[in-house]
């Protein structure tokens, strides 16, 4: 039996580098941080990346305006609330799954340290497809 090219990824098996500053637009706490490990990082030849791994990061507050990637979400530990912009709010947990779509305008906000596996693609900040 041949090695396969692709193997089977077990996801609990991440190694976390260092806590860094959240420093993207939007996030209204300036202490967060978090850490992750990315697992599959694709790059089609269309403008479209696909990606998976786990991300970790501290309570913080974020304003999400024309989310411009496709996220599937499994919540491993701590919680967090989002919310749209008309302000339907949902509650998320450990155990909890939820897909944030490309064009989601609202809030994220984390009061305790959370983990999660997530799923990307993301179509770049034109929004191509």
């Amino acid at each position: 039996m041949s090695k396969s090219p692709c193997p089977i990824i077990r996801m609990n098996d991440a190694t976390f580098g260092d806590w860094s500053s959240i420093t993207q637009a939007g996030v209204i706490e300036a202490d967060a941080q978090s850490r992750g490990h990315m697992f599959i990082d694709r790059t089609s030849n269309a403008p479209v990346r696909t990606f998976s791994g786990v991300w970790e990061a501290t309570a913080h507050v974020e304003k999400i305006t024309d989310f411009h990637m496709d996220e599937i979400m499994v919540f491993l530990s701590g919680s967090c609330t989002i919310t749209d912009e008309t302000g339907h709010a949902e509650h998320f947990k450990a155990g909890d799954t939820a897909l944030m779509p490309k064009g989601f305008n609202g809030e994220w906000r984390q009061d305790e340290t959370l983990r999660k596996f997530y799923m990307i693609v993301d179509y770049g900040q034109a929004g191509h497809p």
